[in-house]
């Protein structure tokens, strides 16, 4: 049996769905910085370390 009300929830899933909400892009953009940020840390530690042969173990 179809109710109003859970058309109405398809729908505004629907529409959820097909357009994410400001604060989705937002946590996307912060997670993919996070991500280019960590990366860029950990190839600059390989290259100090790479640069630096007195400090390796012997």
């Amino acid at each position: 049996m179809k109710t109003w009300f859970s058309a109405c929830a398809r729908r505004e899933a629907c529409e959820m769905a097909a357009h994410p909400h400001p604060n989705q892009k937002l946590l996307l953009a912060a997670q993919w910085a996070l991500t280019g940020f960590g990366l860029f840390c950990l190839i600059g530690a390989v290259v100090v370390i790479a640069l630096t042969p007195e400090a390796w173990p012997v």
